[in-house]
């Protein structure tokens, strides 16, 4: 490609020339410039832009321009204003300082992250760990050079002390950059990525990147760099650059502007604050000055110098489909990890009822040492329950002061009995509907056709394990002639739209229609933007039915169904009015049920009797919660995040003007939209006036249910197309809104919204690999009531992605569980706790469906043999705890090989103990197989039940623990 006056450029750069104007250089042609300029040149560039959206565009435009032996990258800013209570995320600190610690050839950077003061040259370059050269014990030494290397011998001891100092918080698991772990010979640290690092002695054995909601390893690396997670000094990111480096400074009318906005922000933060920290960024003409040493390219067109004739350049196509960005590193722990038990917590044993944790203590019985929970009753009665059985214990939720029982005494299974007789009662009503479904003959749909095939081919994104398992059982359960009623129960962004577009695809090529039910014009206008994009390549007619048609064209759809010219509808409450009639309905998707009043659940359950319905829903109230629980409807969870979804960072925060201003101004400076969310419709006018004195650069509209259908649609349109950077509006953008470009939230008055209501909210940000921030308002002048509180502590506790089932179950607890089967059944769940009521309802449900299932749970293995978790090998009590409840509730082989497998992985080799305990459960898994309710050793032998009744006793009670165990197996042809 032949560029005009690229031969003038070059001859400009000579090492005498350190000032070259550009007069003017086009955007969409300064990559192609910028790459021939590194070409030619063959030395390093940066790129200085007014904001972070550009620095990004620029860096992945070089990125494609396929320089032979060119590393570009971008120097990202800091997302928190100098002096502000917030430090910047950890994981833009460990980007910079990798930026930093290797320079690349190319570099794109917003002003805002060069005028950032950073740690010095010299520092990043010495603190790096390496073996001690010529030291006989090789002790952890500060060195210019090194990396710590596979076979390199390190000492652990000094390794910590130097990770404390590069500004590491030791934990004990790693989820979030900034954090390190040591359990014996194994070193977890968080820096860009997780990394594993197991020792043997002082020698390092391996280094590994593993994932930190799993927990296991990933990858093997051969050498890694310890690096600061901390950037504080006095230094300038342009003292780290080569002095051959030319910098390119885009448009510095446009620069010096930002600069005096940015330092505007920071001296109204420390006035806000009253911070004593110095002052974080170096001015303009400090910038100007670390200039004056490198060559520099300035783009103006308010100065002389080489002018690039427009008319003469070739036609550069639009921004080609860049490439997706690498996949972000997950930070978060699987909340299956941990299970925390707090002294005092209300605990219920399924054979003794409630009583009270009282902690872990390690007991000799019989000469074998186990590990056990000691639960306390009332009249001071003591419980010791063996670890092993954990699954007969649950936390209880239902009262904030329950009964607590005696230990020996009837009251428990009197209640016990109770609350069994009147679930008995209950499961008859509940499956009355189950049981006309499961009697009345559906349509099976037949096997798999070429266009599924196609469809999922066309499917832009990689399903998630968990996305892909609830579309294999909605597959199934259409190929079934029992009509299907399925909850698909996932966080928002997480894909259950797609997996209701496979069943309505399916269901429509087969020649049966298709309703899709939806609480919001917005929702409906968004899911038939979907289906249509998905479809269109397919003899599928879809339609919509809103407020966003006119009567007319609502008449003329609603006829178009009856006569089955219509194959997907996709509407609001509409499609339940009594003129709706379909041709040949076989699928009903519901979006948000509980959404709908009460007359249009009647209507739904009309609809329902004998056709494939779909729920789905965000945060499952707990009455739905409690049927898929309970068995009388399928349930698929869908917790797994999609590859590069982030959690959202939240705040609760009072109302502050500054703060406001702050947060709006930084995401548009990423090139970002805001949601400003203020359900108020006779002060939303007022509000967006505050925030257009606040934020004058920003482009402001409004949007809320009261304005005409059209113009409505319009504010919508306008606002997904970036036409304007902030949105104030009400909760119409509550459900089903998907723009990915708009990553911060406010809520004003957080504190009058529930909480499943917040967390949908919040949902409404977050859907791309960009960081997203949600800032919950609450007014000083406002009493905040304690049901309040809580609401705002559990959205701001519940920010790991995928909480939304926990937070039905967290709201249970807050709103209490009185109401959820009406007083009937209130009391007996307070009597029981929610958990235990549902496991006592699940056996209600089985027997009547004559399903004989026996759980892991009822299972009981209680053998003489020393068989724990050593608390010097898993030292977390909550990690020890959630192991032990893993292990109680494995239902094969398979799984037990995969945690013994991550055991290793994580915490190293197995000691003794813990291989007895995998022996023991491997035993369990199969005596639940073969119908054995337990295998108990007492007085010398060992005891064998079957469910059925039957029994029989063993010998080889005196045997080593391997040998007994084996022995068992052996004995019972197990």
């Amino acid at each position: 490609m032949q560029l005009p006056q690229l031969e003038d450029i070059l001859d400009q750069l000579k090492p005498e020339n350190k000032r070259i104007i550009i007069n003017h250089l086009p955007a969409a042609a300064k990559a192609a410039y910028l790459s021939e300029i590194v070409k030619e040149t063959k030395k390093p560039l940066l790129v200085i832009t007014s904001n972070t959206q550009e620095a990004e565009i620029l860096s992945q435009q070089l990125a494609l321009s396929n320089v032979e032996g060119l590393s570009t990258d971008l120097f990202p800013s800091p997302d928190t204003v100098p002096g502000e209570e917030f430090d910047p995320e950890k994981e833009i600190v460990a980007k910079r300082i990798q930026v930093l610690n290797n320079i690349p050839n190319l570099i794109t950077a917003p002003l805002k992250a060069v005028m950032w003061k950073t740690v010095a040259k010299l520092k990043i370059k010495n603190e790096k760990l390496s073996r001690s050269a010529g030291s006989r014990n090789n002790n952890i030494n500060i060195a210019e050079a090194g990396k710590i290397n596979v076979g390199e011998i390190l000492e652990i001891e000094g390794l910590k002390s130097k990770l404390v100092e590069f500004g590491y918080k030791r934990q004990e698991i790693v989820g979030e950059r900034g954090e390190f772990a040591v359990r014996g010979g194994i070193v977890d640290i968080f820096f860009y990525e997780p990394v594993r690092i197991e020792f043997f002695g002082d020698k390092i054995e391996s280094i590994r990147v593993f994932d930190a909601q799993s927990q296991r390893s990933i990858r093997k690396l051969e050498s890694f760099d310890i690096l600061p997670i901390v950037e504080k000094g006095d230094s300038s990111f342009l003292d780290h650059l080569s002095p051959e480096t030319i910098i390119f400074f885009d448009e510095p009318m446009q620069l010096k502007i930002v600069a005096e906005r940015l330092l505007d922000e920071e001296v109204e933060i420390q006035k806000r604050t009253d911070s004593k920290r110095h002052e974080g960024y170096f001015s303009f003409d400090e910038i100007k000055r670390f200039l004056e040493k490198f060559q520099v390219i300035i783009n103006t067109a308010f100065e002389e110098g080489i002018k690039i004739d427009t008319a003469k350049l070739p036609v550069f196509p639009k921004i080609p489909s860049l490439p997706k960005k690498t996949k972000a590193v997950k930070e978060g722990v699987n909340r299956a990890l941990l299970l925390e038990l707090k002294d005092g917590a209300f605990v219920v044993h399924e054979n003794y009822g409630i009583g009270i944790y009282r902690g872990m203590q390690k007991m000799e019985i019989d000469g074998a040492e186990q590990e056990y929970l000691l639960l306390e009753y009332a009249a001071n009665d003591r419980l010791y329950v063996p670890l092993q059985q954990m699954g007969l214990i649950e936390k209880y939720s239902g009262d904030p002061n329950p009964r607590v029982y005696r230990l020996h005494g009837k009251e428990w299974s009197k209640t016990r009995s109770k609350v069994k007789k009147s679930l008995q009662d209950l499961t008859k009503d509940l499956l009355f509907l189950y049981a006309i479904r499961s009697k009345t003959e559906g349509h099976a749909y037949p096997s798999d056709l070429q266009w599924q095939n196609e469809l999922r081919a066309s499917f832009p994104y990689e399903e998630t394990p968990d996305q892909q398992r609830a579309i294999d059982s909605v597959m199934r359960d259409m190929e079934s002639s029992r009509p299907m009623d399925r909850l698909i129960c996932g966080d928002v962004g997480y894909g259950k739209t797609e997996v209701a577009l496979r069943a309505a695809f399916r269901a429509a090529t087969a020649g049966k229609q298709v309703a899709l039910l939806a609480p919001t014009t917005i929702l409906v206008l968004q899911h038939f933007t979907t289906f249509y994009d998905r479809l269109k390549n397919y003899p599928i007619k879809i339609e919509m039915l809103s407020r966003f048609k006119s009567k007319e064209e609502q008449k003329e759809i609603v006829s178009r169904v009856q006569t089955g010219e219509v194959d997907i509808v996709i509407g609001t409450h509409r499609l339940l009015q009594k003129d709706m009639c379909f041709k040949e309905l076989g699928l009903l998707i519901v979006d948000e049920e509980q959404r709908f009043g009460v007359g249009h659940k009647e209507r739904l359950k009309q609809l329902k009797k004998n056709i494939d319905v779909i729920t789905l829903t965000a945060t499952p109230i707990p009455r739905t919660l409690y049927f898929s629980l309970s068995g009388a409807r399928d349930m698929s969870l869908i917790n797994t995040a999609p590859v590069d979804r982030l959690s959202i960072r939240t705040h609760v925060v009072p109302w502050d003007s500054a703060l406001i201003k702050e947060v709006i101004a930084r995401e548009l400076d990423r090139g970002g939209q805001v949601y400003f969310v203020h359900n108020f419709v006779r002060t939303i006018e007022t509000v967006a006036s505050k925030i257009k004195k606040l934020v004058p650069h920003a482009k402001v509209i409004i949007g809320h249910g009261q304005m005409r259908e059209d113009k409505l649609a319009q504010v919508m349109t306008d606002f997904q197309e970036k036409k304007f950077d902030v949105l104030v509006c009400t909760t119409i953008i509550e459900s089903g809104l998907d723009i990915p470009n708009v990553n911060t939230m406010i809520i004003d008055h957080a504190e009058r919204f529930g909480l499943a209501q917040l967390y949908q909210l919040r949902g409404r940000i977050g859907r791309s690999s960009s960081r997203a921030y949600a800032y919950l308002l609450y007014h000083k002048e406002d009493v905040l009531t304690s049901v309040a509180l809580e609401r705002l502590k559990a959205i701001q506790e519940f920010k790991e992605l995928g909480s939304g089932y926990r937070l039905a179950m967290r709201d249970l607890e807050i709103r209490g569980s009185g109401t959820l089967l009406g007083a009937k059944q209130s009391g007996h769940i307070v009597s029981v706790g929610f958990d235990m009521y549902c496991d006592l309802l699940e056996e209600a449900v089985n027997k009547a469906k004559g399903v004989e299932v026996s759980s892991p749970r009822q299972v009981i293995v209680d053998l003489v043999v020393s068989s724990y978790i050593p608390s010097d090998y898993i030292s977390d009590e909550r990690q020890r705890i959630a192991t032990y409840r893993r292990l109680t509730i494995l239902q094969d082989q398979k799984q037990l090989n995969e945690i013994r497998d991550e055991l290793k992985d994580r915490y190293g080799r197995i000691p003794k103990p813990l291989q007895y305990l995998l022996e023991v459960v491997d035993l369990k898994i199969k005596a639940q197989k073969a119908g054995i309710k337990q295998i108990k050793e007492q007085k010398g032998k060992i005891l064998v039940e079957w469910f059925n009744g039957r029994h029989k006793y063993l010998r080889g009670a005196d045997l080593a623990p391997s040998s007994k165990i084996k022995g068992i197996q052996k004995r019972l042809s197990l």
